[in-house]
């Protein structure tokens, strides 16, 4: 039998954390090297302390629960993943396994813990689940762009002199499948997040054009992501002339921090609206004043007072003294200025008093759709197939498509195949999309184009809704470079074959788009 000296010094060089704490007070008897550099404490330290100490709190619960059942005899071993917290406030991820130390008459002495450092991979598994979760939006935003589920409401900017509505800001939503109304701050991040943002601003743009060729006034937001997009623009000018509006009834908004923060793109922006005869707006403006030093070189016509400045103007000194100050500039400077968020007699008094051209907010009147009348869902792709199944067949065309094996991905690929790549390549249509089997081919030439060496890794399949999502690590080489970045792939299927593939690169600092782009 092994001495017990050599069990005590195996447990003390194990490389996984062992502790023995007290079951009732839960304090600390044992802890070996390992459990104190998980900890980032000395064994000094942990044992003046007890299980609860170092537990996250939102885990107290079960290990109390578990430590009364393995006390009472109702529990024989405990196996769970929970937090520890380090002095420096951040947690640790581990997995824990606890059996309880029995003496001659069967009471429990003693509870001997083993515990493993899983902080990685539940930090991995978090991530991915985002990712996931970031694929069914962001499939639901491609339906919704595809089966024209995207709706503009309006709302009146009136002027405060003579209660007339000048203009209207168009505000955007989202028809789900079931007809419910899905508000801009559930999808417009990720979309923004994911490149997918100037495709809905290119929508808006068409919209706003067609209002404005119709005679009535409107102003629309372009998110920062498209401010510098020349396709965004270039639909813009487009539009203007192929249905001959009038550009000064078109307005366009660009938050000040946008502007500060893209300062050369915001000027070239502003230029290229002044060129065409449209309006530009400083939208939530006052949230930062270095902004002064560029209005005389921009063509900007109006200043919309941030909404913190309006909402309790009439009855705080700060916010009346601010208004009064950004109303003082913008007559400086030949501008009007647009108070948002107006929501009470009281409000609108003190905003005439201060001066404000115009107002917009729930006292003039709430959003309301710009066309009531919508079509309804066209062709909305299903899986009709098993989730086991589905993911059989995406994970045999993730493969073919990896190795860009052109008769296996059109053999299991829909004749009417969409393949929308992360960005605009070579060979694409208009929507930056591939169709059909002779799109596949012209993608894959694309990519062998643009890169000598191409490698694609899955690192997981989730079927997620009405789709598979496959997150991938990608590995592009050209003779000089080096590209690495995580991917996303959503497929649809239909009849049982693939019907649409759309791939994102999720953001982050290493980002760096794999698919071959123009330039």
């Amino acid at each position: 039998m092994l001495h017990a000296s050599l069990i005590a010094r195996g447990v003390e060089v194990a490389p996984v954390g062992v502790s023995i704490s007290d079951p009732w007070t839960g304090r600390y008897l044992y802890v070996n090297e390992a459990m104190c550099e998980l900890l980032g404490r000395t064994a000094a330290e942990v044992q003046r302390l007890s299980v609860s100490d170092i537990t996250h709190p939102d885990d107290h619960g079960a290990d109390a629960d578990a430590r009364e059942a393995m006390v009472s005899g109702r529990l024989d071993s405990y196996h769970a993943e929970k937090r520890y917290l380090r002095p420096d406030g951040t947690f640790i991820w581990v997995s824990v396994h606890v059996v309880p130390i029995r003496d001659e008459r069967g009471e429990v002495e003693a509870l001997f813990s083993q515990k493993i450092d899983i902080t990685e991979r539940r930090q991995n598994e978090q991530r991915l689940a985002s990712y996931v979760s970031d694929a069914e939006w962001l499939g639901r935003i491609r339906d919704a762009l595809d089966q024209d589920r995207l709706v503009l409401y309006a709302q009146p900017i009136v002027s405060l002199c003579s209660g007339e509505t000048v203009q209207r800001e168009l505000l955007l939503r989202m028809h789900d499948e079931d007809g419910a109304l899905v508000a801009p701050g559930s999808f417009l991040p990720v979309a923004e997040r994911y490149g997918l943002i100037a495709e809905i601003d290119r929508w808006v743009v068409r919209q706003a054009v067609q209002l404005a060729a119709q005679g009535t006034p409107v102003q629309f937001n372009l998110s920062a992501a498209s401010i510098a997009n020349a396709d965004v623009l270039g639909e813009l000018a487009g539009q203007i002339q192929a249905t001959g509006a009038d550009p000064a009834l078109l307005g366009v908004e660009v938050t000040e921090t946008v502007m500060l923060d893209q300062p050369h793109a915001a000027g070239a922006l502003a230029r290229e609206l002044c060129a065409l005869g449209c309006e530009l707006a400083l939208d939530d403006f006052g949230t930062g004043f270095s902004t002064l030093s560029s209005l005389k070189h921009l063509p900007v016509q109006h200043l919309k007072i941030d909404i913190d400045f309006v909402r309790d103007v009439a009855a705080d000194q700060t916010s009346q003294r601010l208004v009064r100050g950004i109303v003082g500039i913008a007559r400086e400077f030949g501008l009007t200025t647009t108070a948002e968020g107006v929501e009470d007699e009281p409000t609108l008094a003190m905003l005439r008093e201060l001066g404000v051209d115009r107002g917009q907010g729930y006292l003039f009147a709430r959003p309301a759709p710009v066309n009531p009348t919508r079509s309804g869902p066209r062709g909305a792709l299903r899986p009709c197939s098993p989730p086991s199944e589905a993911l059989a067949t995406v994970r045999n065309a993730f493969d073919a498509f990896a190795e860009r094996d052109l008769l296996r991905a059109c053999r299991i690929s829909h004749p009417a195949l969409v393949l929308r790549p992360h960005s605009t390549t070579d060979g694409a249509d208009r929507d930056g999309a591939f169709r059909g089997h002779d799109g596949i081919a012209r993608y894959f030439r694309a990519i062998d184009e643009a890169w000598d060496e191409l490698e694609v890794t899955p690192t997981g399949f989730w079927h997620a809704n009405n789709a598979v999502v496959v997150a991938a690590h990608a590995t592009a080489r050209r003779a000089t470079s080096l590209h690495t970045t995580e991917a996303l792939w959503i497929f649809r299927l239909r009849d049982g074959v693939i019907a649409s593939i759309q791939m994102f690169s999720p953001p982050g600092p290493e980002h760096t788009p794999i698919t071959a782009s123009h330039g």
